[in-house]
């Protein structure tokens, strides 16, 4: 999916894989929440999650409460992950903005 990201992060894509993350089958979620690592990983990708970052953020924190474990614990790391990059992205546009 990293490889493609033009192709999966699309407003539909993603849309669809935020709804698969309320699937009760905990599988289904659980591989949402491992594909959306990949992406969030790359900071460069980020401004391309906002919106379904947005949209689905009360989503994934709901999801840190999961029954299956895995789930909960690969949803925390998500969120770490999005914090993480988040704030790197912050500290890069004060540096920048603060050298010109």
């Amino acid at each position: 999916m990293k490889l493609y990201s033009s192709a999966f992060l699309n407003d539909s894509y993603l849309k669809s894989m935020g709804w698969m993350m309320h699937d009760k089958i905990p599988d289904v979620p659980l591989k949402c929440v491992l594909g959306l690592q990949g992406f969030y990983v790359d900071p460069q990708l980020l401004p391309k999650l906002d919106l379904f970052t947005s949209r689905f953020k009360d989503r994934l924190i709901s999801m840190t409460l999961d029954e299956d474990n895995e789930v909960a614990v690969q949803t925390m790391k998500l969120l770490l992950l999005i914090s993480r990059t988040s704030e790197m992205l912050s500290v890069q546009r004060t540096t920048s903005s603060c050298s010109s």
